[in-house]
C-alpha cells in the first residue's frame, strides 16, 4: 500500500498535497529533523517524505513529534495514520496494529479509518504461522477482517479482505485436516473423526473438504463399514473431479465395488 495515494483519499489531504510536496522538495534531502519551530503542517511534510524516502526512524521520530508538540493539530490522526505506516514498514506489526487501532479508536470519523482496520487486520495476517503451530494469531487477524467488512463494506479494500479471510480460513482447516491424518495414523479413530468433520462442518468452502471426506472413507474402511466407506469416497469425484483426492478416491470406489 503505498502512502502517497493514501494521504491523498480525504478531502483535507487532497487540498493540501500540492503544499506538502513543495515543503518536502523545500527542505530537502539532506534534513535529518524537522526545523525548529515548525509548524504542525510542516513537521508532517517531512515526516511523510522521510517515510516514503525509507527512513523509518526518522519518520517515526517526525510523526511521534507532531503528536507531542500539536495536541491539537487537524494532522493529529494523519500523523497516527503514518507513525503506524513507519512500524508496518519495519515489520514491527504489534506496535503497528497498536496504533492503527489507536486511530480508529480516538478519530473514528478520519478518512483513514477505514484503512487502519483493513492493516490492523493484515498485521495479525501477518503474524499467522505456518498450520502446524498455535493459530492464536490467525483467529485474531480473522477477527479484525470480520470487523473491517462488517464495519466499512463499501471500501474499495473489501476485496482483498475476503481474499485474505480465505486463506486464513483455508490454513485453519489444513490445521484440523493434519490433526485429524495425526490421529488417524495413532490409530484413534474416533478423535481423526472429530478433525475430519470440523474441516467438513465448519470450513465447508476451503481447499481441505476433499481430503476430509477421503479421511472419512479410510476410517470406515479401517472398521469394516464399506458402504459407509463408498458414500465418502463418491462424494469427492462427484463434487471435486479435479481435486487432489479424485484419482485415489476413484481407485478405492472401484476396489471396494468389487470385492
Amino acid at each position: 500500500m503505498n502512502f502517497t495515494s493514501e494521504v491523498k483519499k480525504g478531502s483535507k489531504m487532497k487540498e493540501v498535497s500540492l503544499f506538502l510536496l513543495f515543503l518536502s522538495l523545500l527542505y530537502g534531502c539532506a534534513s535529518h529533523s524537522p526545523p525548529q519551530g515548525a509548524g504542525a503542517e510542516e513537521m508532517y511534510a517531512w515526516a511523510c517524505r522521510k517515510l516514503e524516502g525509507g527512513d523509518t526512524e526518522e519518520a517515526i521520530a517526525g510523526f511521534k513529534r507532531l503528536i507531542f508538540e500539536h495536541p491539537g493539530s487537524e494532522y493529529l490522526d494523519d500523523a497516527r495514520f503514518g507513525l503506524a505506516e513507519a512500524y508496518y514498514k519495519q515489520g514491527d506489526h504489534i506496535l503497528a496494529t497498536s496504533e492503527y487501532k489507536g486511530l480508529i479508536r480516538d478519530f473514528p470519523s478520519s478518512p483513514f479509518a477505514d484503512d487502519s482496520q483493513y492493516k490492523a487486520a493484515l498485521c495479525y495476517f501477518k503474524l499467522s504461522p505456518r498450520p502446524q503451530l498455535d493459530q492464536n494469531y490467525t483467529y485474531q487477524a480473522i477477527e479484525e477482517f470480520k470487523v473491517f467488512l462488517e464495519e466499512y463494506p463499501q471500501s474499495r479494500l473489501v476485496p482483498q479482505a475476503k481474499q485474505r479471510l480465505g486463506q486464513l480460513r483455508n490454513k485453519l482447516a489444513e490445521k484440523a485436516y493434519r490433526n485429524g491424518l495425526l490421529y488417524y495414523k495413532m490409530g484413534d479413530y474416533q478423535a481423526a473423526r472429530i478433525y475430519y468433520r470440523i474441516v467438513l462442518e465448519e470450513y465447508g468452502e476451503t481447499d481441505w473438504v476433499d481430503d476430509a471426506h477421503y479421511g472419512l472413507g479410510e476410517i470406515w474402511e479401517k472398521e469394516g463399514e464399506k458402504d459407509e466407506a463408498l458414500k465418502e469416497y463418491r462424494m469427492i469425484p462427484h463434487h471435486f473431479p479435479y481435486g487432489n483426492c479424485a484419482r485415489k478416491a476413484l481407485e478405492k470406489i472401484r476396489r471396494l465395488s468389487s470385492g
